[in-house]
């Protein structure tokens, strides 16, 4: 069975009531969806994916943010975005980018 993590942080540990709708939706199609915390000491290599989910807490941690996403960037970990997206992303200066091009 595939097994994916739905990424939040300590404070969230088992994740937002929206994010729980996501484990029975991925049971029904024969994926096991469980919490994980992102800065945590966890094998994340057990998973088939990374989904980031509620991370809330990564605006105030940026560097160690950046740097996990760098783990498992260089670890060939698949996230459901890229970690490229999502370090661009983090640096909310995309919205100029954005601006710029007229969106």
């Amino acid at each position: 069975m595939k097994q994916i993590a739905l990424v939040s942080y300590a404070a969230c540990p088992q994740l937002t009531d929206d994010d729980r709708l996501l484990i029975p939706a991925f049971a029904r199609r024969g994926v096991r969806a469980v919490p994980a915390i992102w800065d945590a000491d966890i094998n994340w290599g057990q998973f088939d994916c990374v989904v980031l989910r509620s991370c809330w807490d990564y605006h105030l941690r940026l560097s160690e943010f950046l740097k996990w996403l760098e783990r498992l960037d260089r670890l060939n970990i698949r996230l459901s975005n890229s970690a490229r997206l999502v370090r661009w992303n983090a640096d909310k200066n995309y919205l100029r980018e954005l601006q710029a091009q007229g969106v």
